[in-house]
């Protein structure tokens, strides 16, 4: 679908790692379906990725990316972002939810935004 990866199953989530990605979040003590109420981890978050120096960094919304800048979501713009995490590039694309690919968002796909990490990624 993105490019990224051959299709996965979710229980194969572990392959990720031999297609240089991985996958962490800001909260890795608390579950919601909003985000609302969450408190972040962000020294923890840095700890988790920090051995693996990934290229590229996604947040998986607007509030997550916000969250981890200490803004509000109207101060991030989805694609690929003027900032780093130390040397990895970061890349926001809209927070995914049970029909995900099927929403437009600023005039695109959602998962069209994906595709656009893919290709920035591939071109890197």
């Amino acid at each position: 679908m993105t490019g990224l990866t051959p299709k996965l199953r979710p229980e194969e989530y572990p392959a990720l790692l031999t297609f240089g990605l991985g996958l962490s979040d800001l909260n890795k003590t608390q579950a919601s379906s909003t985000n609302d109420g969450l408190t972040y981890d962000l020294s923890g978050f840095e700890t988790r990725i920090g051995p693996y120096a990934p290229a590229w960094i996604v947040f998986n919304s607007k509030r997550a990316a916000g969250s981890y800048l200490g803004v509000s979501d109207r101060h991030v713009h989805r694609g690929q972002q003027d900032w780093l995490i130390g040397n990895s590039r970061v890349f926001v694309v809209p927070g995914s939810s049970n029909n995900w690919d099927a929403r437009v968002i600023d005039g695109r796909m959602t998962l069209d935004w994906w595709q656009a990490m893919a290709r920035d990624e591939s071109a890197s």
